[in-house]
């Protein structure tokens, strides 16, 4: 995957910086989506993040630190 298109973000600490996005199929578990993809460092960790764990369907157990199935969240706009 290479980097096609860069996009602002706003980290933790309320700083704003630019990172290289991507768009990418994932696959988990036998399912496969399409997502962003933020490039980081050489060095950095890989880390899936929210848009993904909704995407998939997931969210955090931090209790006993696993992902665990959840439904998928339907809004009407007002």
């Amino acid at each position: 995957v290479r980097p096609t298109n860069e996009r602002s973000f706003v980290l933790p600490d309320s700083r704003r910086v630019r990172k290289s996005v991507a768009s990418a199929y994932i696959r988990l578990e036998g399912e496969t989506h399409l997502n962003v993809v933020v490039f980081e460092s050489d060095d950095a960790k890989p880390r899936l993040g929210s848009v993904t764990f909704a995407t998939f369907g997931l969210a955090i157990d931090r209790v006993n630190q696993r992902l665990i199935p959840t439904d998928a969240l339907l809004k009407n706009r007002v």
